[in-house]
């Protein structure tokens, strides 16, 4: 597949289930476009973290400490000692890093506060307003084709899902005005991307992935902060699946792939067409075509 490079590039966000395969798609779409001579950027939190994608040093330190800061505020309250030992540890983010406390983080923390999670969600909403202003648009209007692995759509509005599940010292009716206002702000023009894509795969599915890949689910991926365990991961999933598919059906920007029974090689031929699609009609329009927008802002 080749492709007519534009000068302006494009944003592609993947949305789905944990485990759907989102991180492998990116990869391998990334790969795919470059081979088709489009100029293609892989934006993942560790590319962006480890200053991959910016040469701003106070920029990479910002994004570092709040990489950090959200970790850590999502254990606050709690008092297990794998809990602790994040919430002690070091704030510099090559030592929470080298110490590998993102791995060990327990998906069952004891006495979790759902004032804790909130305040970890919005700082990764804070950190994903800079990545797309000072990171990501520039890269755009360089002529890339920036390919994200995930949306705040998933990461922030799961989190504070399970926050309002919780629903200790932060009421769940306050948490619950804050997600709407934060998955507002996602649904902007601003942290729209030019194609969006919805994997479509069964929760129940993706939680034997996880399993087979990890021997766990991670945290968040269930609803474990609230102390539920039992077939929670895929009532979660579920629930969250349902909300990607309501953001498609809002919006052109957004597309739906039914991934279940799609190999990988399959899943990125699909999402290199839609790339090439827009790449194209864009090629042949008399100016360069601006990011769609939703019908409500």
């Amino acid at each position: 597949m080749n492709i007519t490079q534009t000068p302006a590039g494009l944003v592609v966000n993947i949305l789905g289930p944990d485990g759907s395969g989102k991180s492998t798609l990116a990869k391998g779409l990334a790969v795919k476009l470059r081979a088709g001579g489009a100029t293609t950027t892989l934006c993942r939190w560790s590319d962006i973290v480890n200053g991959r994608l910016s040469t701003d040093e106070s920029l990479c330190t910002l994004l570092q400490e709040l990489y950090v800061e959200a970790w850590r505020a999502l254990y606050i309250g709690a008092t297990d000692d794998r809990s602790r030992r994040l919430l002690q540890a070091p704030p510099s983010f090559a030592e929470f890093h080298a110490a590998g406390l993102e791995s060990e983080a327990p998906n069952q923390p004891v006495g979790a506060t759902s004032s804790g999670m909130t305040a970890s969600a919005l700082l990764e909403f804070v950190a994903d307003v800079l990545i797309a202003a000072q990171v990501v648009r520039p890269l755009v209007q360089a002529g890339h084709v920036v390919v994200a692995d995930s949306s705040g759509i998933k990461n922030v509005g799961k989190v504070l899902s399970v926050a309002g599940v919780v629903d200790n010292d932060a009421p769940s009716q306050f948490v619950g005005l804050l997600r709407t206002a934060v998955l507002d702000a996602y649904r902007s023009s601003f942290l729209t991307p030019e194609i969006g894509i919805v994997l479509d795969v069964d929760p129940a599915v993706c939680r034997r992935r996880r399993l087979s890949q990890r021997g766990r689910v991670g945290p968040v991926e269930d609803l474990a902060f609230a102390g539920r365990t039992e077939d929670s991961f895929v009532e979660l999933q579920r629930d969250m699946l349902d909300q990607y598919l309501r953001v498609a059906a809002e919006s052109a920007s957004w597309h739906v792939i039914e991934a279940t029974d799609l190999t990988p090689e399959e899943l990125v031929d699909h999402a290199a067409a839609l790339v090439h699609g827009v790449l194209t009609g864009r090629s042949e329009q008399p100016s360069p075509v601006g990011p769609a927008t939703r019908g409500a802002q």
